[in-house]
């Protein structure tokens, strides 16, 4: 296969550290704004753009400015890739004023076209289409965002050709990942079939039991229940169309 290379920009740590320097600026506090304040800002900067390439070998993810940062994984190494849509609460745009959610409102939503919608209970959703590679130690050791990636259908069609893909698309409500170390991929919460589903529901707790229960209960009456049941991670029991 040839080599795939693809730039990617982490937006919300770019907009940290302008959000940073300007209010330095806003605040005419330039006396503080010293060699070791503007290190940290660059370092920030820096640590927003990454390029992902992907080649014969596997896929490497590189910082830009540090090299030395990178992820590198042979396709051997892979177990699978797993498709996701992550619904992801916007604390900003709805509620808040201060200069991150204005650097956010003014810059972020207009260089991204973000799909946002309403949760059940009224909070925006910020909508992401991402791929989250597992490797054999049932660990998520990468994700992909593919709307920061222009060429994500190239992309996407090489990891295609490589690997094995872990089921349809999930969706997924507010995943978190540590800042540091890799995300525990438990395939018990993401069942593809209707035995994989029985057994997690055997493992949910008492309080998410009712949950459930109550759920189908009102969709035997008629109610749209999927979108509540996404906002309670409870969507993996029914169908997009409930």
């Amino acid at each position: 296969m040839k080599e795939i290379k693809s730039k990617t920009i982490n937006f919300k740590i770019l907009l940290f550290a302008l959000s940073f320097l300007f209010f330095f600026i806003s605040t005419n506090d330039l006396n503080s704004l010293n060699l070791y304040v503007l290190s940290i800002v660059i370092s920030l900067i820096g640590l927003a753009f990454y390029q992902i390439t992907l080649d014969k070998q596997g896929i490497v993810k590189k910082n830009l400015l540090f090299p030395f940062l990178k992820t590198t994984k042979t396709w051997e190494q892979i177990k699978y890739y797993v498709p996701v849509k992550e619904f992801n609460i916007d604390y900003y745009s709805s509620y808040r004023f201060d200069i991150y959610s204005l650097f956010e409102r003014l810059i972020y939503n207009r260089l991204i076209k973000r799909e946002v919608i309403k949760s059940s209970t009224g909070e925006l959703q910020v909508i992401s289409n991402c791929i989250w590679f597992v490797d054999r130690n049932d660990k998520v050791y990468l994700r992909l965002n593919l709307d920061y990636i222009s060429n994500s259908k190239e992309v996407l069609r090489s990891i295609d050709l490589n690997e094995k893909m872990y089921g349809d698309k999930f969706e997924v409500y507010n995943p978190s990942f540590p800042f540091f170390g890799k995300k525990n991929f438990d395939s018990t919460y993401f069942p593809r079939n209707d035995e994989e589903i029985m057994n997690l529901e055997n493992k949910l707790t008492d309080s998410e039991k009712i949950k459930l229960n109550n759920l189908r209960n009102r969709k035997t009456k008629g109610d749209k229940v999927y979108q509540i049941s996404r906002d309670l991670n409870l969507n993996m029991f029914f169908r997009k169309t409930e």
